[in-house]
């Protein structure tokens, strides 16, 4: 793998300059920079690994999440549809007509609602 090579480099281009400073060797200047040089071209590596990285993720279109929203979006209103058929004995086993007035209702101020936040 090129760059756990060059982190390597790195790693040893470091130690060189390090151990150049603590001998005081007048070439220290020349090893800094030589490290420096390689530490921003392994930089510019892990970068480039990442924009490869990223490019080869599975990703879906912004149309097809679209779409699959929607149709999410239409189960769940149709859930809510049929609410009121579903449950108002449930609700109410003694008057089940005005349970089903109630949730029809409520029904109705929710998608009201979903519809204007959808809009705004």
């Amino acid at each position: 793998d090129t760059i756990a090579e060059h982190r390597a480099l790195v790693g040893r281009a470091r130690g060189v300059w390090q151990a150049a400073m603590e001998q005081g060797d007048p070439n220290q200047g020349k090893y800094q920079t030589a490290y420096n040089q390689s530490l921003k071209t392994l930089v510019a590596l892990e970068e480039e690994q990442e924009r490869r990285l990223i490019l080869t993720k599975d990703y879906i279109s912004a149309k097809e999440a679209g779409e699959a929203m929607r149709e999410i979006t239409a189960a769940v209103v149709n859930r809510l549809d049929k609410l009121a058929l579903d449950v108002a004995e449930g609700c109410n086993p003694e008057n089940p007509a005005k349970a089903v007035k109630v949730l029809d209702a409520w029904v109705r101020r929710v998608k009201a609602e979903l519809s204007t936040d959808e809009q705004g």
